[in-house]
């Protein structure tokens, strides 16, 4: 495989948001005077739910998102993606991607499946509706947006002239759909944020920063008010901001990101 074949691969599938070599996210020390029984207590808790990630992933963070809203505690383990770890080798050994759920030292992978899998091991909090075709229709509405949606408006982004157009008129009728899902509601959960919210949760930040870099705009609040409202409540969610990636390093990321895709395109030509 070649340098450009490696690098290229680097943007396919869930680990296509890479983390900077210099970004690591480590759990803070436990507050001054804290019992060594209850961070022995804590330590133990953690090593049995490890997630193996990327910090600028949508993929990864949404595995946060759901783990802290179960309060399950767990260890996050920053994957360096251009030098991949043994560990992730070894938990995902057909894919090599992040993220990857370490339960037990037992690794899941794919990230709505993880969404799945900690949604029936933790019951509190229930992410999925227990009506068996409200859940259905959750799934296929997450699998529809990030095969659909991430990759339409990342398609959008990087084109140029008149695919672009194309490009970001498809991605809007994409969108579209997912309008008509969140009428009548705070969530697509519902009252509370449910699987759907977590899956479409690279909304509200991830898109607005593919917007502003790939100059252009996909979801605005005259074509779009009902999602544009739903992200102003989304990511209010105290939880929900806190997992966030800082928006200028997201910036960069894809600011490079564009550009590496657009010179290989040119070197294709």
């Amino acid at each position: 495989m070649t340098a450009a074949e490696e690098n290229k691969d680097l943007y396919r599938g869930e680990q296509w948001f890479i983390a900077p070599d210099e970004i690591q996210r480590t759990p803070p020390p436990p507050p001054p005077g804290t019992s060594s029984v209850f961070v022995e207590a804590l330590n133990i808790a953690m090593g049995e739910v490890k997630v193996i990630g990327a910090y600028l992933s949508l993929f990864c963070t949404r595995i946060e998102w759901a783990l802290k809203l179960k309060g399950v505690e767990y260890e996050y383990i920053e994957e360096d993606l251009k030098n991949k770890s043994p560990i992730l080798i070894n938990s995902n050994p057909v894919h090599k991607k992040v993220p990857v759920l370490l339960h037990h030292d037992n690794p899941i992978v794919e990230s709505l499946l993880i969404l799945e899998y900690i949604d029936e091991v933790w019951k509190e909090k229930p992410l999925l509706p227990q009506d068996p075709y409200q859940k259905a229709i959750a799934r296929f509405w997450a699998k529809f947006a990030d095969e659909k949606c991430v990759w339409g408006a990342w398609g959008a982004c990087q084109a140029e002239g008149e695919e672009k157009e194309k490009a970001a008129e498809s991605a809007m009728e994409s969108f579209a759909f997912l309008e008509k899902q969140i009428e009548g509601k705070m969530f697509f959960g519902g009252e509370e944020i449910g699987y759907l919210d977590l899956a479409l949760g690279w909304i509200p930040h991830w898109l607005n920063v593919m917007e502003e870099v790939g100059d252009l705009k996909l979801v605005d609040a005259e074509k779009f008010p009902l999602l544009q409202e739903w992200t102003q409540r989304f990511i209010q969610v105290p939880i929900i901001k806190e997992c966030l990636p800082a928006r200028e390093k997201l910036v960069n990321y894809f600011t490079a990101s564009l550009s590496y895709t657009r010179s290989l395109k040119a070197s294709h030509q």
